[in-house]
């Protein structure tokens, strides 16, 4: 068998070892990369009868109405040189990544995971492992975002995310933007990430159906988790739906409804390839331009966005984003982004 199919096989084999639920034929396909849907399904077939003859009682087969799912049960693979350094090279990139997203917590997890994995290899007795991953992390960068970024304190996103995870209560000092202070207590409902990260909270004793309200956690201090248990949200509540109402991470129910923009011609290519809200729709004219709609609130975002395509943006609608926008629209820009 060849390198590269070899190390497929094991792949494949080491995601059915990890899936509690095991793995479904599309599953399994979509591991295999992109091509032809027979062509994936004859893959599939093939591997999955290599498996069967190297793990013949590890190799179990569920149904679950008309589907089938299958998942690897064997101690076989527990000894298998599974993490190398290029896979803690990855992990200290997404540490960094997570940093400067503002997320000091989800880097300190990642570098915590990355350190027990190191160990773990120097345990077994792989003594190049710290030279491989040097030279690893020597040959990769990343690049930080651009732009200033609120700090937020790790304590406070710590507590928060103790709060969620354990459906506790979460009090606080919040600051408005007028610079009041006052003493919250919430039930969290879950958080927002962006260059600003927003608790997403409904007020403690509020109506059970009332719409959750965003806090920005850069102006939250004395945070502490209450040892009080939560409610739970409405039957139907959907936190991702709730965050897709909003084009970043403020949303404001008044301006929520159909936004239209239309790129040039000469923006057309750059901004279809970008993915400006999960729910968008494109159109490309006749003329070269490309039309873009999606529904969302959040006008001064959205804003803060098209500045930055200058006059290779016109917006459509709504009115109230097109009069903030149009006095600002620039043809001096030398790139478009």
């Amino acid at each position: 068998m060849a390198y590269g199919k070899a190390e497929e096989l094991l792949h494949l084999a080491l995601r059915l070892a990890a899936s509690r639920s095991g793995l479904s034929a599309s599953d399994i396909e979509a591991e295999l990369g992109h091509g032809p849907k027979g062509a994936l399904e004859k893959k599939r077939q093939r591997m999955m009868n290599a498996l069967r003859g190297l793990f013949p009682s590890g190799l179990e087969e569920q149904m679950e109405g008309a589907r089938r799912f299958w998942s690897l049960r064997t101690k076989e693979l527990d000894h298998l040189p599974i993490v190398q350094p290029n896979d803690l090279a990855m992990l200290e990139r997404a540490a960094t990544a997570l940093l400067n997203t503002n997320d000091a917590e989800g880097a300190s997890r990642m570098r915590a995971l990355r350190d027990r994995l190191a160990s773990a290899l120097s345990r077994r007795g792989e003594r190049n492992y710290e030279a491989d991953l040097e030279a690893m992390l020597q040959s990769q960068a990343l690049a930080a975002r651009p732009g200033p970024r609120p700090m937020i304190e790790p304590d406070v996103s710590e507590a928060v995310g103790q709060a969620i995870m354990e459906l506790k209560k979460l009090a606080f000092v919040y600051e408005s933007s007028r610079g009041e202070k006052r003493e919250r207590t919430v039930e969290p409902v879950g958080v927002l990430l962006g260059g600003r990260h927003y608790l997403v909270a409904r007020v403690e004793n509020a109506p059970i159906s009332s719409e959750p309200i965003r806090w920005r956690m850069d102006r939250m201090t004395d945070v502490h988790v209450v040892d009080e248990g939560i409610r739970a949200m409405p039957e139907g509540f959907s936190f991702r739906e709730t965050a897709r109402k909003a084009f970043g991470v403020y949303h404001n129910e008044a301006e929520f409804g159909e936004v239209i923009w239309r790129f040039s011609p000469k923006a057309a290519r750059a901004a279809a390839a970008y993915h400006f809200h999960p729910d968008q729709k494109l159109e490309q004219s006749s003329d070269g331009s490309l039309i873009v709609r999606f529904r969302a609130a959040g006008h001064l975002e959205m804003a803060w966005h098209l500045y930055q395509w200058g006059e290779q943006v016109e917006v459509l609608a709504p009115r109230g984003l097109a009069d903030l926008v149009n006095n600002h629209r620039r043809a001096d820009f030398t790139a478009i982004p």
